[in-house]
C-alpha cells in the first residue's frame, strides 16, 4: 500500500515538472523574449567585430581637434575685438612673427601650445545651443580667442576659446561642432601681440668669445684671464677696475630687450644722437657693432634738454628711458630701457677705471 501511494506521489510530482517545463519553454517562445535575445545576440555580434572584449571608444576618448603638429606650418591668433591677427610662420631653423619681419619667435612656447591643443580629447558637452554659444563665447562671431592651424593652404583646425569655467579651464568649441565644451586648458596669455611671443635671446653672446671692446676714443683688449685699457683721451687716468669689466661683459653678453620694432626705424630714433656706438669683437666668430639711441616722444625737440628728455620719458614700472638698439648685423630694431642697459648706460673709458690712489683718499 505505502509504495502504491509512493508511486502515485512521483507520477504527481513528475507531472508538475513537465508542466513548469512546457511553461517555461512557453514563456521563451514569446515576441518580448526573443526580441531581447536577438538584441543581445547583435551586441555580442558587434563586440567582436570591434575588437574582441574591447568596446568602441567613448565619445570623450576622440580628440578634439585631430591633427599631426609637425604638419602644421601656420597658427593664427584672434581676438574677438577685430584687432590684427597674430601670425606664426614655421621655417626652417624655428617659428617667425610675420608682423614683426620674420623676427624669431619663442619655438618652445609654439612647440607647446600645439601640443596642449593635440593633447585635448572631447568630453560631453555642457551646451549645443546657439544661444549657449553666445553666452560662453565660443561662436563663430563672439569668441575670446580664435586659433587656425594650416598645413600650407590647407586648414587642419580651428578652435574658438571662450570664457573660463575656472582655474586652467577654457570652454571651447571646434569650427563645424555645436557642442560647447569644459576642457582643462594650461595656456597662459593666449595673446595675440607679437612681442609676446618673440624669441628673447637673440643679443645674446657667448662671454668667453669676446676679445675687445673698442668705443669713442677707448678700447678693452682681453690678454690672458685679464683686460687692459687702451684710452686716447687725458680724463681716464688710474688702474683699470677689472670687477666694472666684468660687470659689463656679464650685462653685454646677457643683453635683453623689451620689444621688437621691426625692421624700420622707429618714429623718434635717431642714429645721429646715439648714446655710443660700440664694437665688439668675438675672435673666430666675427665681429659685432651696437649703437645705442635714446628714444624721443614725439613731443621732445631737439632743444630738449637731458632733464626734459628725461622728464617726458618717464616711465611708470620704473625702468626708466627708453633705448633703441640697433646691431650691424641684424635687420631688426631692438627696445631697451635703463634696466636693460645696467653698466652700458653713459659708458666711457674713465667709468672703468679706478680713482687714484690720492684722489680715493680725499
Amino acid at each position: 500500500m505505502a509504495d502504491q501511494t509512493l508511486d502515485k506521489s512521483s507520477s504527481t510530482a513528475s507531472a508538475r515538472v513537465a508542466a513548469g517545463a512546457s511553461a517555461w519553454q512557453a514563456a521563451l517562445r514569446t515576441p518580448l523574449v526573443m526580441g531581447l535575445a536577438g538584441l543581445l545576440a547583435v551586441q555580442l555580434l558587434v563586440a567582436a567585430v570591434s575588437g574582441g572584449n574591447r568596446l568602441a571608444p567613448a565619445a570623450s576618448e576622440s580628440p578634439l581637434a585631430g591633427f599631426d603638429a609637425q604638419r602644421i606650418d601656420q597658427l593664427e591668433i584672434s581676438t574677438g575685438d577685430g584687432a590684427a591677427a597674430l601670425v606664426l610662420n614655421r621655417a626652417e631653423a624655428g617659428w617667425t612673427i610675420a608682423a614683426l619681419g620674420d623676427f624669431p619667435a619663442d619655438s618652445s612656447r609654439v612647440d607647446q601650445l600645439l601640443e596642449t591643443i593635440a593633447e585635448l580629447h572631447r568630453p560631453l558637452p555642457i551646451a549645443t545651443s546657439a544661444a549657449a554659444r553666445q553666452r560662453f563665447k565660443v561662436a563663430d562671431d563672439n569668441f575670446e580667442q580664435r586659433i587656425v592651424l594650416q598645413d600650407g593652404s590647407d586648414t587642419l583646425a580651428t578652435l574658438f576659446l571662450g570664457d573660463s569655467p575656472g582655474f586652467r579651464r577654457r570652454y571651447l568649441r571646434p569650427a563645424g561642432d555645436e557642442g560647447v565644451y569644459d576642457v582643462r586648458f594650461e595656456v597662459f596669455n593666449l595673446s595675440a601681440q607679437p612681442n609676446d611671443w618673440i624669441a628673447r635671446d637673440q643679443l645674446r653672446l657667448e662671454r668667453d668669445r669676446i676679445q675687445r671692446l673698442a668705443g669713442e676714443g677707448w678700447s678693452l683688449t682681453k690678454k690672458d684671464d685679464s683686460w687692459t685699457l687702451a684710452d686716447t683721451s687725458s680724463e681716464s687716468e688710474g688702474t683699470l677696475d677689472q670687477t666694472k669689466v666684468e660687470a659689463l661683459l656679464t650685462t653685454l653678453a646677457n643683453l635683453g630687450y623689451r620689444e621688437v620694432l621691426g625692421t624700420e626705424a622707429p618714429e623718434g630714433f635717431d642714429p645721429d644722437a646715439a648714446m655710443f656706438r660700440l664694437e665688439i669683437s668675438l675672435g673666430e666668430d666675427g665681429e659685432q657693432e651696437y649703437l645705442i639711441a635714446p628714444l624721443r616722444s614725439a613731443d621732445q625737440s631737439d632743444e630738449s634738454t637731458d632733464e626734459q628728455a628725461d622728464d617726458q620719458a618717464e616711465d611708470p614700472t620704473g625702468l626708466g628711458q627708453d633705448y633703441v638698439l640697433k646691431a650691424a648685423s641684424s635687420p631688426y630694431y631692438f627696445l631697451l630701457a635703463d634696466f636693460d642697459l645696467g653698466p652700458l648706460i653713459g659708458l666711457d673709458a674713465s667709468k672703468l677705471v679706478k680713482a687714484p690712489a690720492h684722489v680715493q683718499n680725499e
